[in-house]
Parts: C-alpha cells; structure tokens; sequence
C-alpha cells in the first residue's frame, strides 16, 4: 500500500512528449505562441468532429443519442437523484456567498 506502483511508460513518454513541446514553443518565442495558439484553439474541435462522425457510424448510436435526450421522469421521484440534483447549486451558493460575506468583514476592518 506504500509503494507507489510501475510506471507506465506510453504515459510517461506522452507527457515527456507534451513538455518537450511546451519546451520548445517557449524557446522559440512570441512569435511562435500565436501559430501555437491557433492550433491549440482550433485542433480539440477538429477531435471533436472526428469522434462525432466515428459515433455516428456505430451501431446502435441512435440509441445512444435517445438515451442522452430522452429523460426518464420516473427517476425524479427518487430521493438520492433529487438529493444529487439540488445539493451542489446550495453548495457553491453557500461557498460564494460566505466568501463574499468574509471579504466584507476584511474592508470593514
């Protein structure tokens, strides 16, 4: 339970492979950032839009896609599904509004 296990070498060489090229988009300068920007920006919606067309030649995908927009009103009678439902909107607003509440506490002193 101690030991922290193997290393995973596909991992570690994918995230030597990311710092090398932070590395190397950082030496080159300003003036490389913004062509780094605009792949940054633009490459997740282009994986986006292969992994869209790869699902939708699956079988079964419309299923899924019912699944993800058809909900099911039976489960809104369960207590746990509420229960996960309305607690995490009361947390941050409770969290947001007790911080708020500290930092006027801090001015006023």
């Amino acid at each position: 339970m101690n030991e922290p296990g193997r290393v995973v070498w596909q991992l570690a060489l994918c995230l030597l492979l990311a710092w090398l090229i932070v590395f190397f988009c950082l030496v080159r300068g300003i003036k490389s950032s913004g062509k780094v920007v605009y792949f940054t920006a633009t490459f997740p919606y282009l994986v986006l839009f292969i992994l869209l067309i790869r699902g939708a030649t699956l079988p079964g995908h419309l299923d899924g896609i019912k699944f993800f927009i058809v909900p099911k009103f039976d489960r809104l009678s369960d207590p746990q599904v509420v229960k996960k439902i309305l607690l995490p909107p009361l947390k941050l607003k409770l969290s947001l509004c007790s911080s708020v509440f500290m930092r006027w506490s801090l001015v006023s002193l």
